[in-house]
């Protein structure tokens, strides 16, 4: 009884490393090594906080045409873009080094020029303006582009960042053809906030880096207060 256990042992044994010695011929570990090193790399997932600060892209959504058949675009004749000293909401508590904001402005900027935009009913009253430049049609077909075909790269849920304050220096006139102002948007890249005269006027999208594209146009249009800076020209 004894020797036959011995030799079933034997054959277990014999065939235990004859299936360990067929299971490695097949798996063959040179060709699954090199299978594994041609495999496709996974794409690389951009981090959320990445994602979240580079959400824009331009699309070709809308055609030049359609873009200038919107508001405020199909009524105005002329365009301007303006700089100049904004003036902060009234009572906001808005504080830097422990002074507030209506004060800082009062106490940098000397009290001969007015602050804000000025019209006399329709008319624009030049007296608080720095900087006036008039779009060209090539540079309105590039601020309906930024504010019509941009959009967002991903759809996300995120809270976009921006402020309570309102400071704005800088702003769209619209014209109409008896060249009167209809209409008009201040813009305020220190508080990322916009805001219409009729409410009416609005980006398409209000990804991340929006504001970032309609500073950089203001600038190439020839804007530098509130865009590059914010001293005073006066003071200059």
């Amino acid at each position: 009884m004894r020797f036959v256990t011995i030799i079933l042992s034997l054959f277990i044994i014999s065939t235990s490393n004859a299936f360990c010695k067929d299971y490695t011929f097949k798996i063959d570990s040179i060709k699954h090594h090199k299978k594994y090193i041609n495999a496709p790399k996974p794409k690389q997932i951009t981090p959320p906080d990445k994602a979240y600060y580079n959400d824009c892209v331009f699309t070709n959504k809308y055609t030049i045409n359609q873009r200038l058949k919107r508001y405020p675009f199909s009524k105005a004749t002329k365009i301007l873009v303006v700089s100049y000293d904004g003036t902060p909401e009234p009572n906001m508590e808005i504080t830097t080094n422990g002074d507030t904001l209506d004060a800082i402005t009062h106490k940098k900027y000397s009290d001969h020029r007015p602050h804000g935009l000025h019209f006399n009913k329709d008319t624009l009253d030049y007296v608080s303006l720095f900087e006036i430049k008039q779009l060209t049609q090539r540079l309105i077909n590039r601020l309906t582009n930024i504010m019509y075909n941009t959009d967002y790269c991903v759809p996300n849920h995120y809270a976009h960042p921006s402020h309570s304050c309102f400071n704005p220096r800088n702003a769209l006139i619209f014209y109409d053809k008896n060249g009167k102002v209809f209409d008009y948007l201040e813009i305020c890249f220190e508080c990322d906030q916009i805001k219409s005269k009729s409410d009416r006027i609005y980006f398409n999208s209000a990804c991340t880096q929006g504001l970032d594209y309609v500073k950089k146009f203001l600038i190439d249009a020839g804007i530098k207060f509130g865009t590059l800076t914010t001293k005073n020209p006066d003071e200059q």
